[in-house]
């Protein structure tokens, strides 16, 4: 159904006036995104009509009032540009699925972001490759960002993971196959995982693999690691930030030489 009685206010008229028709959902919803087939003047409502960039989907779902009903974006093997969510209304959730992530690869160009989320609400994400750019994924504002399935960070030339005032919590394992300055960057905010196994694939290397600032709280707890571990340092806490292993001891982090705490800054 669709919403039909907003109002808007006409600073030049200096009255109300009826405002854009807003559909309302009743039920959770899927958009699908393909590369290959789809077309972004298509309703994205099909297999047979999907989008062909994820950044439409984003798109529609701002213009929409979902309530509390979650909408999944199913996004077909192939490459894409990157995207940007957009503020929406309602309590669901977003969730982002890939066909797997060997191939379905968000790629960045110099600069960019692969994944951006810089408006409040839930957004899950499954299944794909993001590289390239300056992150993988960044998490900005009140996001709570939630990794439920596979995925596989590439080479970014700032972080992999950033988060400034939001939150991400990694519940899967996951594949990093890709340099970066960071790995892991939480700046006033919160990173989470615990219980899952890491993979590295190949001779990596970070400057300094997590870093904690300003505040921020970041938990990295009974990780399992396969693959070599990349040189670089294992962490820096700062600014009254939190690193907790729940008992891992100084060297349980990936990395080659030690971390660092300073100016208030806890390892625990």
């Amino acid at each position: 159904p669709a919403d039909n009685n907003a109002l808007i206010w006409d600073s030049t008229g200096g009255k109300w006036v009826p405002g854009k028709s807003i559909e309302v959902l009743s039920a959770a919803r899927a958009y699908y995104v393909n590369a290959a087939t789809g077309s972004d003047a298509n309703d994205g409502l099909s297999a047979g009509t999907p989008f062909a960039t994820p950044q439409k989907a984003c798109d529609v779902i701002a213009s929409l009032a979902i309530g509390q009903f979650n909408i999944t974006v199913l996004i077909a093997a192939g490459t894409y540009a990157p995207f940007t969510a957009r503020a929406f209304s309602g309590s669901g959730a977003i969730y982002f699925q890939g066909a797997d992530e060997n191939t379905t690869i968000i790629q960045a160009a110099a600069g960019q972001i692969c994944c951006s989320i810089p408006v409040a609400g839930d957004f899950w994400f499954s299944g794909l490759e993001m590289r390239g750019g300056a992150r993988c994924i960044s998490v900005i504002s009140t996001a709570r960002v939630y990794v439920i399935g596979s995925v596989r960070f590439g080479s970014a030339t700032s972080s992999q993971i950033y988060i400034e005032g939001g939150s991400l919590q990694i519940t899967a394992s996951y594949k990093v196959v890709g340099n970066s300055s960071s790995h892991v960057h939480v700046n006033r905010g919160k990173f989470q995982v615990g219980s899952i196994t890491l993979t590295f694939v190949g001779s990596l290397a970070f400057t300094t693999f997590v870093y904690s600032t300003t505040q921020s709280i970041l938990y990295w707890y009974f990780i399992n690691i396969v693959g070599t571990v990349p040189r670089g340092a294992r962490y820096v806490a700062d600014l009254n930030s939190v690193i907790h292993t729940f008992g891992g001891g100084a060297n349980y982090l990936p990395g080659s030489t030690a971390g660092s705490t300073n100016t208030g800054g806890q390892y625990l």
